[in-house]
C-alpha cells in the first residue's frame, strides 16, 4: 500500500520556515485527493453501509460474470434455477447397492429463488442379477414425483434407467432432490448417476 510520505519533521523549540509546514500539508492533500485501491489496507473492512445507494451503488459492470452465487440472490429474485449434480458434467455421482429396504442413494440440494415449474431428471446407470428386481424413485422435498423399475429374469441385467419428473409450481425456497431404491432379490451391484434440474422461465 502506498504510505503518505511526510517531506518535514519539526524539533521543539526551533522556528521553521512556513514553506515547510505549507509541504507537509500538500503532501496530506495529495493523498488524500488521489485515493486509489492500493491506498486501502485489505483488512480495512469497509462495511456496506459506506457505499452509494442505488441507483449509484455498484454497477453490473463492476460485478465478475460468474461472481454470484445463488446463496447471495434474494427469494423473489427473478431468476431461474438450475443444477447438476455433479459437476464438471463428465463425472457421475456414485451409490453404493441398494437392498430391501427402501434407502436413499443420492440427493441433491437446490436453492429457486421464485415459485415455478421445475424439472427434474436423474439418469442411473444401474446391474442387477438374474432373478432381481430394482425400483427406483425420484422425490423432491420428500414427495415421488417419478419412478423407474428394472427387472432381470435368467441373466443379469444393466441399464440406465431415466427418471422424469415435474412440479408445476415449486415455492421459492431450499429443496432437495433425491433419488432412493430398493431390490427385491439378491443383492444387486452398486453404480452411478447424475441429476438435473432448471426451473422454467
Amino acid at each position: 500500500m502506498a504510505g503518505l510520505i511526510i517531506p518535514h519533521s519539526f524539533t521543539a523549540g526551533h522556528t521553521e520556515p512556513a514553506v515547510w509546514l505549507n509541504d507537509n500539508f500538500a503532501a496530506i492533500a495529495a493523498i488524500v485527493n488521489a485515493l486509489t485501491d492500493v491506498n486501502i489496507a485489505p483488512a480495512a473492512g469497509i462495511q456496506g453501509t459506506k457505499l452509494a445507494d442505488a441507483p449509484n451503488g455498484v454497477p453490473t459492470g463492476k460485478i465478475d460474470d460468474l461472481a454470484v452465487t445463488t446463496a447471495k440472490l434474494a427469494l423473489g429474485a427473478t431468476v431461474a434455477a438450475s443444477i447438476r449434480d455433479p459437476e464438471p458434467p463428465t463425472t457421475q455421482w456414485i451409490y453404493a447397492a441398494p437392498g430391501p429396504v427402501l434407502s436413499t442413494l443420492r440427493t441433491t440440494n437446490l436453492v429457486t429463488t421464485r415459485t415455478g415449474f421445475l424439472v427434474v431428471c436423474a439418469l442411473v446407470d444401474a446391474t442387477i442379477p438374474a432373478a432381481d428386481t430394482l425400483a427406483l424413485l425420484l422425490n423432491i422435498d420428500g414427495v415421488q414425483i417419478a419412478q423407474a423399475v428394472l427387472e432381470a429374469f435368467t441373466v443379469a441385467v444393466r441399464s440406465t434407467l431415466t427418471l422424469f419428473g415435474f412440479v408445476p409450481a415449486l415455492a421459492a425456497g431450499a429443496h432437495a432432490i433425491t433419488v432412493t431404491g430398493q431390490t427385491f432379490g439378491p443383492p444387486a451391484s452398486g453404480g452411478t448417476g447424475q441429476t438435473f434440474a432448471f426451473q422454467l422461465a
